[in-house]
């Protein structure tokens, strides 16, 4: 097994310089560069994505790299444990008034004023409670705006480290994503594919949300972007509007000021679930993308709508910085799906 992930390893350097090469001819010749030079680069693509697909099984550790880590067992959807887990912390939040998924996998979740009165003051909470060192584990079934919220409390800048326990429906078991994970050998950093909105200037903007940005956030192998930017659209009363800045119709939109939708392109385009290196990267590199777009737009309030996994919520939450204005959570509650406000978080 060490044979084939060093052979993996080195294939994807050859193909890598190869490519490197090729994209620096492509610079210098522009619209001149020959049409055999523009095929190369696609094959080598498409060939380095498989290998970085292959290399990965060996990155994703399906055991905790951090046994001696305090653990939050956080516990929002589905049947809770028989007994509660011999951990540092066990939350379970499905109660009246918090979580409740029902049998039509239809889902209730906890209004912003429960979320600012009971569940982000236990959260703020937790560092004290459990002495927590520089590793922190998350475990259980929990929402995004739940995974979200944990992560600000243990921020990448207080020198936290977080490991979530995620469950990849694809490949059927429980690997465990760290916050400082890095790419395989030889790959580059991932990056978010880049969409965006603004409503024109002299647009009528009628709506309490008509200073606000929203951000969508699209890492699933299994809803592409325009789906997810319709339902998002369809909470603020525009789906069509939404839908089409997948397709670079970008002036259409009224109910709010502007939209910046992040693609994890690499994993929803191959239709391949996120890896771990992945979330952590991607959630890296968000705060910049993030926080360019906000200084342009100067937005009263940011709009969050994750479709991905649980980890990347998390790691978001983990290493923004400087946002400097509220960010408002939601969750999808219905199969359409529907979407719901959930924590208010202020403060980045």
């Amino acid at each position: 097994m060490h044979d084939k992930k060093q052979d993996l390893q080195t294939l994807i350097a050859t193909h890598s310089r190869r490519l490197q090469k090729l994209n620096e001819q492509r610079a210098f010749r522009g619209i001149a560069t020959p049409p055999e030079v523009l095929i190369e680069i696609e094959n080598i693509e498409n060939e380095l994505r498989g290998l970085v697909v292959d290399l990965s099984a060996f990155a994703a550790p399906q055991r905790t790299q951090q046994p001696d880590a305090p653990v939050i067992h956080l516990h929002n959807w589905g049947r809770p444990p028989a007994e509660p887990p011999d951990v540092a912390v066990y939350l379970n939040w499905q109660a009246p008034g918090r979580f409740k998924e029902r049998p039509d996998r239809t889902r209730r979740v906890p209004a912003p004023a429960v979320w600012a009165d009971d569940l982000l003051p236990a959260l703020r909470a937790l560092p004290q409670q459990m002495a927590a060192q520089e590793w922190v584990r998350l475990e259980g079934k929990a929402a995004l705006s739940t995974g979200l919220a944990v992560g600000t409390i243990f921020r990448a800048k207080e020198r936290y480290r977080l490991e979530v326990a995620q469950f990849v429906p694809d490949k059927g078991h429980t690997e465990y994503w760290a916050s400082n994970a890095q790419p395989p050998a030889g790959v580059p950093d991932p990056r978010f594919g880049l969409l965006v909105a603004e409503r024109p200037p002299d647009a009528p903007a009628p709506t309490a949300t008509a200073e606000d940005m929203v951000v969508v956030v699209g890492a699933l192998n299994t809803t592409a972007i325009a789906k997810v930017l319709e339902d998002v659209g369809r909470y603020f009363g525009e789906p069509a509007a939404f839908s089409a800045i997948a397709a670079g119709q970008s002036d259409g939109i009224r109910a709010v000021k502007a939209v910046l939708a992040l693609e994890a392109t690499a994993a929803t385009q191959e239709g391949r679930p996120l890896e771990g290196w992945e979330a952590a990267g991607l959630a890296r590199s968000s705060t910049a993308l993030i926080n360019n777009f906000k200084q342009r737009v100067k937005p009263a309030r940011l709009h969050l709508f994750v479709a991905g996994p649980l980890s990347l919520a998390v790691f978001m939450g983990h290493f923004w910085i400087h946002i400097g204005c509220p960010v408002q959570g939601y969750e999808v509650v219905g199969t359409e799906p529907v979407y719901a406000p959930t924590c208010l978080i202020e403060g980045l």
